[in-house]
């Protein structure tokens, strides 16, 4: 699809490789993103036999939804009680749209208009021009983020100024400043040569940081992957359940398929779910309940959702720990076995060899680095769905990351 979409991107954008080109990549890839959600926002709304609101409130939707993608928060001005109730759980699928756009946005201005080839993105720019254009990119894409935040915003459903002014930023550039820095290559000479000179990061050397890299994304993903089976494992246990709920949520096909895809937006969570609760620290529904291989704490009571319908109740039994028991065995196994492919590149060379001390080290950076990606990961999972005992839904991440 990229090879597909970049040549006619390509005759849309300012020709060269200047500033209004960046900033016009980063409009460019903002507008795609809003773009998507709004066609498949409207598409509901025009098959709904019950439409609340016209075409501009369907649109609003879709802008809130884009900036929920980025983390930023909601707020619910109509509630029962009266009082505003935040909304700050982010679907993580829809994570993955804005960051491969922006992604892309990077890597067409990097790469040579020729010669599209990834390997050849290094000569294409210097590493000052690939931050450069980076920033820039953020700015377009800061711009539309900014009209779509003040479109959405005199709404029920409307974004949370001091969330959306920080989040949005923040995501926007980490995901313009990594991908510049992964196409571009390593840091510009002086900073590597800084680097080298420093003491204290000669134990950090270009090897054991990519390997580091590798091991901790590897491990991530082994947990959240065993967490994505018992998820799955459990919803099918309570099938019946689940079906009743989606039932009782839309008497229509049109909001049960919309129930569907918000289903399919929270898969990944649901994975992160599950391997923050194999790992210990497990996750609350609000009420100060806490649910976790060992025990069941409180008095859980979910909103009706399919997803929640194969939640676990009462005291674990032992095939749930066993299952449960499979989420850090996963990420140690695939950490160590990343770790060790690296420490020993070329079997019987014990020049190329990391030694000792360099697997020992690179085995702790990605333990750490796991770490820091799960506790990510289970920020962004959970969030608030109201005020009161819905304040606190899912798993805590600095507890998550600690595990």
């Amino acid at each position: 699809m990229p090879h597909l979409t970049q040549p006619a991107l390509r005759r849309i954008a300012p020709v060269g490789r200047g500033q209004g080109r960046w900033f016009f990549e980063g409009m460019l890839a903002a507008g795609l993103g809003l773009g998507g959600l709004a066609v498949l926002v409207l598409l509901f709304w025009v098959i709904s036999p019950y439409p609340d609101q016209g075409p501009t409130g369907a649109l609003r939707i879709a802008a809130d939804l884009w900036l929920l993608a980025h983390g930023c928060e909601l707020v619910r001005a109509e509630t029962l009680y009266g009082a505003t109730a935040p909304v700050a759980l982010t679907p993580l699928l829809l994570v993955a749209l804005p960051g491969w756009l922006l992604h892309r946005a990077v890597r067409v201005t990097l790469l040579p208009e020729t010669d599209p080839a990834p390997e050849h993105a290094r000569a294409a720019a210097a590493p000052h021009e690939a931050f450069a254009s980076a920033l820039w990119i953020c700015g377009g894409y800061l711009l539309v983020g900014a009209a779509a935040a003040l479109f959405a915003a005199p709404a029920d459903l409307s974004p949370e100024p001091l969330s959306t002014a920080l989040q949005l930023p923040l995501f926007a550039l980490l995901v313009t400043v990594v991908s510049a820095w992964v196409i571009s290559g390593v840091p510009p000479g002086r900073l590597s040569r800084a680097w080298a000179r420093a003491r204290w990061a000669r134990p950090f050397t270009p090897e054991r940081l990519a390997a580091a890299g590798r091991a901790a994304l590897g491990g991530a993903a082994a947990c959240c992957g065993v967490g994505a089976l018992l998820a799955a494992g459990a919803l099918l246990l309570h099938a019946p359940a689940a079906q009743s709920t989606l039932v009782t949520l839309s008497g229509d096909w049109s909001g049960r398929l919309a129930v569907l895809l918000l289903g399919c937006a929270l898969a990944p969570n649901a994975a992160v779910w599950g391997a923050a609760y194999g790992l210990g620290p497990g996750f609350t529904l609000g009420g100060g309940s806490l649910l976790t291989p060992l025990a069941v704490t409180g008095e859980p009571t979910p909103p009706p959702f399919p997803l929640l319908a194969g939640l676990p109740h009462g005291t674990p039994d032992g095939p749930l720990l066993w299952c449960a028991a499979g989420v850090p065995l996963a990420g140690v196994a695939v950490i160590a076995g990343l770790v060790a492919r690296a420490a020993v590149p070329v079997p019987g060379q014990r020049d190329a060899a990391f030694g000792w001390w360099g697997t020992t080290f690179t085995a702790l950076l990605a333990a750490g680095g796991t770490g820091l990606a799960l506790g990510w990961l289970g920020t962004l999972a959970g969030g608030a769905l109201g005020g009161g005992a819905l304040a606190e839904f899912g798993p805590h991440g600095w507890l998550t990351g600690l595990a």
